[in-house]
């Protein structure tokens, strides 16, 4: 249940209550083990929800694009389900007794473009004020079952970056 604010909203709530329930140091620990077991060498988190922690000196959580687009590669051929988490628009949320909370609103405004030329199967954003805004995406190839993964890291306009970037793919490259 959790999975849901925190891929669609990007609940911080959500990323520390599932956190809690190995305890918070431990929880971050297997992050980073699996991190390591997936390969992603330049990867390292300090907490669970990847916020900044102190001030802008302040050691914090990192990753790369390639580890990022790694990372998605792993998620595509192994946990499917996570992108199709990450690519619903809004989703209703109940508490334990089934009593309506609130619809949880994807945090990526490119969901919601219904004039978007190529299907998304999903992707994640992020921001904080060291890294700036971030957005990662997995989109459909033109290539018969294929997929791109594409990740704009440091943007001031993640989704206008992340548009420019699809569409230069796109025509740049000779898909047939």
């Amino acid at each position: 249940g959790l999975l849901y604010p925190l891929l669609i909203e990007s609940s911080n709530d959500a990323a520390a209550a599932l956190a809690e329930t190995a305890g918070r140091e431990e929880f971050v620990g297997l992050m980073n083990a699996e991190a390591e077991r997936i390969g992603l060498g330049n990867t390292h988190f300090t907490n669970p929800t990847g916020l900044d922690e102190g001030d802008i000196d302040s050691l914090t959580g990192y990753s790369t694009a390639g580890d990022l687009a790694r990372f998605a590669k792993f998620l595509m051929e192994n946990r499917r389900n996570i992108f199709d988490i990450s690519a619903t628009p809004a989703y209703d949320l109940y508490d334990a007794k089934g009593v309506f909370h609130h619809t949880a609103e994807s945090t990526n405004e490119i969901l919601r473009n219904q004039r978007w030329p190529v299907k998304i199967f999903g992707g994640k954003t992020g921001e904080t004020l060291q890294a700036k805004q971030a957005l990662l995406l997995v989109t459909e190839s033109p290539v018969e079952s294929g997929y791109l993964i594409n990740v704009v890291l440091g943007s001031d306009n993640r989704f206008g970056d992340m548009k420019k970037l699809i569409a230069w793919v796109y025509n740049s490259y000779n898909w047939w």
